[in-house]
């Protein structure tokens, strides 16, 4: 683990160099790291140092709304979709009687919105959608 993480810490320091080349800068206290690995997972928590600040390896972040997890299964991501699907359909569902009711323009904007949620990043996700019934299993589920 030592020599990895001398060599992460080799490549971060080349990557910042550039970024400053190009007259940006890195914030440390933002900089989040994933070690991403097998179905074993590693006996030491990895850490990297970012312009001084160590930062620890997390089992997960988000970038660009999706979840990236170590083991790249997206199970966390699936978990968020779906909670962030039924907070959005139930506020959707309280919209309803103000808008004089679910008339056909109606369900076809809340079934656009949900879907555009519900797809929102597939190409990166969807093998791992498909690998898996147990991950498809919530998004089949349907509430009465």
């Amino acid at each position: 683990m030592r020599d990895l993480t001398s060599r992460a810490n080799s490549m971060i320091d080349k990557v910042i160099g550039r970024i400053r080349e190009l007259g940006l800068r890195v914030s440390p206290a933002k900089t989040e790291a994933v070690l991403f690995h097998g179905r074993t997972k590693p006996s030491e928590t990895a850490r990297i140092t970012v312009e001084g600040e160590t930062i620890i390896a997390k089992s997960s972040m988000k970038y660009l709304c999706i979840l990236l997890d170590s083991r790249l299964n997206f199970w966390e991501h699936f978990q968020y979709m779906e909670e962030k699907t039924t907070r959005v359909v139930r506020a959707l569902s309280g919209l309803m009687p103000n808008l004089r009711g679910p008339g056909e323009h109606k369900r076809r904007l809340f079934a656009n919105v949900v879907t555009s949620i519900l797809t929102y990043g597939a190409p990166v996700w969807s093998g791992a959608l498909e690998a898996s019934q147990k991950k498809q299993a919530p998004l089949k589920r349907r509430e009465p």
